[in-house]
């Protein structure tokens, strides 16, 4: 495959800095793309993974971030790599992995209005609507999971049924 033009880092993951900068933050890869994936405030994502085990300046166990997306409503939905790879145009149908380029390279394919969160070896990011929010945006990390993320929606609370022997006698 040809190669494909380089790509400045997006305004929604540089918006982060200043959040990162306040609290003497690094390795917050999983708290960016946690708080980008559901629209909370980096704050508020930071502290829950610290509940959930993080220590300050350290990476996060994929456990915690599961832990604290399930805390903000939010579910997983596992996406099958090769299901999304057999909708790329056919000449790159034979490819066997997600990359971080892939929602660049093929934007039709994952600029479908959902968000995804992109598993690597010791990394995670946010795609949102097609558009990865992160620094990796100029490298081709291999996905080892990806996660589709969507808002839990409450359970409809049903109207009591009375059975015919609970009505009083009229």
């Amino acid at each position: 495959m040809p190669r494909i033009a380089r790509k400045e880092i997006p305004d929604c993951y540089t918006a982060y800095t200043a959040a990162r900068v306040a609290a003497n933050e690094t390795n917050d890869c999983a708290v960016i793309a946690i708080a980008a994936a559901t629209g909370t405030d980096y704050a508020t994502v930071r502290d829950l993974l610290a509940a959930a085990g993080r220590k300050t300046r350290h990476g996060t166990q994929r456990a915690a971030s599961y832990l604290v997306l399930d805390k903000l409503g939010f579910d997983r939905i596992p996406v099958v790599p090769e299901m999304m790879i057999a909708q790329y145009p056919k000449a790159h149908q034979i490819l066997k992995s997600v990359t971080s380029h892939h929602p660049r390279r093929f934007n039709k394919i994952w600029s479908d209005g959902n968000t995804y969160l992109f598993f690597f070896s010791g990394h995670v990011a946010a795609v949102i609507d097609g558009t990865l929010i992160d620094w990796s945006i100029n490298r081709a990390l291999q996905c080892t999971e990806i996660y589709k993320i969507v808002r839990r929606t409450p359970a409809p609370v049903a109207a009591p049924v009375r059975l015919a022997a609970q009505l009083p006698n009229s």
